[in-house]
């Protein structure tokens, strides 16, 4: 899970026009027990391994079993909804 700061790094992974090597160049990343790159600056990366996969649309939603968690120091996440980014608990900081 990217933190509220990588709204450039979830641009570079979903433009279409990049390498696979240039992605991977806008951070630091190290190797998780599977040998499944981590983002070094992560909120919280996942080590899983895919027990299923079903196709809906254009679109394939895995399920997966974790292997392994791995905790950033980052305190907020990234997410998109509704054709824009948003920061986890930004709002519930500001109202403390």
């Amino acid at each position: 899970m990217l933190t509220g700061e990588h709204q450039d790094i979830s641009g570079a992974f979903s433009d279409r026009d990049m390498t696979m090597d240039e992605r991977f160049a806008r951070s630091d990343w190290s190797t998780l027990e599977s040998g499944a790159p981590a983002m070094n600056e992560a909120l919280v990366n996942f080590d899983c391994r895919i027990a299923q996969v079903h196709q809906v649309g254009s679109h394939d939603i895995f399920y997966c079993e974790i292997e392994e968690i791995r905790q950033g120091a980052a305190e907020n996440g990234l997410v998109y909804f509704n054709r824009a980014y948003h920061k986890l608990c930004e709002q519930s900081r500001a109202a403390s």
